[in-house]
């Protein structure tokens, strides 16, 4: 037995309002992810590299040196260089992170692999 004809729709109106609160709730979600995921650590003052650190052993084959390197952890950034890393594939070159001055303040912009070029 079906149930009466008015129930059907207070059941397709409840499942409506039901999918845009869910669709709302997935775009607030959504933006707020893409804004986090952009957001710049900026600090008044560049940091500067800590005394020489000991490196243990030389290179081994398929690394590099990582010089200068910096990640951001709250609102500041902490040191991360001076270490050999394993070259992910045979044709990828490091490209060094740097500091970039910009109206709020210094920002590191991260080092990342790329393909030889040539």
């Amino acid at each position: 037995m079906e149930p009466p004809y008015g129930m059907n729709i207070v059941l397709h109106l409840s499942i409506m309002k039901t999918l845009k609160k869910i669709l709302l709730l997935s775009a607030i979600a959504l933006v707020t992810g893409i804004y986090t995921a952009d957001a710049q650590v900026y600090v008044k003052q560049k940091p500067g590299k800590p005394d020489k650190i000991k490196v243990k052993g030389d290179a081994h084959p398929g690394e590099v040196w990582i010089d200068e390197d910096w990640q951001p952890k709250e609102s500041t950034y902490v040191w991360n260089g001076e270490r050999w890393e394993r070259v992910p594939k045979p044709d990828m070159q490091w490209v060094a992170g740097y500091w970039v001055e910009k109206q709020r303040g210094w920002v590191w912009v991260p080092g990342h692999w790329e393909e030889r070029k040539g």
